[in-house]
């Protein structure tokens, strides 16, 4: 229900990471819900830790499934880079 309601609230100016969040969502079943705090700082998220996520610091207090998704990203990009 949430992914349904994020692409409402931002369909007229969607935020960046906004599709990688969805799929990140969508890839893990295990995430019955999204709670409220989450929901309530999505928004702050998107404009504070910019669309590459290099500002993120997880020393703050941001919700624990941020940290789980910022986890997530700097995997799948790392599986992109090709070692020589």
């Amino acid at each position: 229900m949430a992914i349904g309601l994020w692409k409402l609230v931002f369909s007229q100016k969607e935020p960046v990471i906004l599709q990688r969040w969805l799929e990140f969502l969508e890839e893990h079943p295990s995430i019955r819900g999204v709670p409220k705090d989450t929901w309530d700082m999505f928004l702050n998220f998107t404009e504070q830790v910019g669309d590459d996520l290099s500002s993120y610091d997880d020393t703050e207090a941001w919700p624990s499934l941020f940290d789980d998704f910022v986890e997530y990203e700097n995997d799948r990009q790392n599986q992109n880079v090709k070692s020589f």
